[in-house]
């Protein structure tokens, strides 16, 4: 599932577009265009799957965001999509009014961190935030103290092996683009944030992941592909960090397979099985200003050499994309838009 916002000349449309995936192959075909979904407000949301109030039952969430138009403000609401008939309903709030936040799933699937962002609820300049809020349907919604630093546009990811999340790059509070790589250890009895190393290159607005690589054993590895340098420049190079006992030591970024064109701003969402990461949409330059309507897909499967691989799907967005959100929908959402065919939707979540 992808929703945001749309490139129609100077409009700026917000939608949705529907895909299936076979669970076999990984192929992706477009499904159609899902016009009787409803959309979240706003773009440069965060969105994930959480359970819900049973436990089998997975729901697709989206938080915060910023209002189209010029001076648009952001946003504190949380919408969620938990029908058939697929309408987005209200059923959380943030504290904070916050765009460009980066979010994780912990708990075994019950929690939704929502971690930083950028907001002009206080000032008019805007400002990054540090905080992080916890949102779940099975506790009430709290605090969880304060990133290392005031951050926008970063990532935030959780790494099965040790129960961890690792946050990385992004925006920080004097717009300057980062490389640092922090740590949490959830196990820990009082867990807080370590800064454990750097990428390589300072990137923001940037893919992310998590993979199950079978070059490096089928061990967990961090994704960290393309971004951009502050405003000024689009990357399409990749880094790779293994997670292995040395990794709380401090991990070492290595150089992964490039991306297929520079790209920042995309939409992200990782299969089950660890094994491919999809890339939807994105902006591809800035002079010119081409924003993408194409579907990647990293994969790490055990026939591929060398390990993970990039691959240009023939599905394509009906509309470039840029800012959005792309959720993997779990099999219990049967969108009446999207009958039979694979075991998978993805939704893109949409800028402009």
């Amino acid at each position: 599932m992808t929703t945001g916002r749309n490139i129609f000349s100077a409009d700026d449309i917000i939608s949705n577009e529907l895909f299936t995936i076979d669970g076999r192959d990984g192929r992706i075909a477009r499904c159609s265009h899902s016009s009787q979904l409803s959309v979240p407000e706003g773009y440069d949301g965060t969105g994930a799957l959480l359970k819900g109030y049973q436990q089998n039952i997975r729901i697709a969430i989206v938080c915060g965001g910023q209002l189209l138009g010029e001076g648009g403000e952001q946003l504190a609401t949380c919408e969620d999509l938990s029908s058939a008939p697929g309408r987005y309903e209200k059923h959380h709030f943030l504290w904070e009014k916050r765009a460009g936040a980066a979010s994780v799933v912990v708990n075994n699937g019950t929690d939704l961190w929502v971690t930083g962002g950028f907001s002009t609820h206080y000032s008019s300049d805007g400002h990054h935030l540090d905080s992080t809020e916890v949102l779940s349907y099975l506790s009430d919604r709290h605090s969880l103290g304060v990133l290392p630093q005031q951050l926008s546009f970063h990532c935030l990811q959780s790494v099965k092996e040790g129960n961890k999340v690792i946050l990385y790059g992004g925006a920080g509070y004097d717009g300057i683009t980062l490389q640092h790589t922090w740590i949490m250890d959830l196990d820990e009895s009082l867990p807080h944030w370590s800064l454990v190393g750097e990428m390589e290159q300072e990137r923001e607005r940037h893919a992310c992941g998590v993979l199950k690589s079978p070059a490096h054993g089928g061990k967990e590895v961090v994704v960290a592909a393309g971004g951009r340098v502050s405003s000024s420049f689009v990357l399409r190079s990749v880094e790779f960090l293994l997670m292995d006992d040395s990794f709380g030591g401090g991990g070492i970024w290595t150089d992964g397979p490039e991306m297929p064109f520079s790209l920042f701003n995309v939409a992200t969402a990782v299969t089950e099985d660890q094994s491919r990461l999809f890339v939807v949409g994105g902006v591809i330059s800035f002079t010119p200003y081409l924003v993408s309507s194409n579907v990647l897909i990293l994969a790490c499967l055990e026939q591929q050499l060398g390990g993970c691989a990039w691959m240009k799907t023939e599905a394509e967005l009906l509309v470039p994309r840029e800012s959005g959100v792309a959720i993997l929908l779990p099999p219990n959402l049967k969108l009446a838009s999207c009958p039979g065919g694979g075991d998978r939707g993805v939704l893109p979540a949409l800028k402009r």
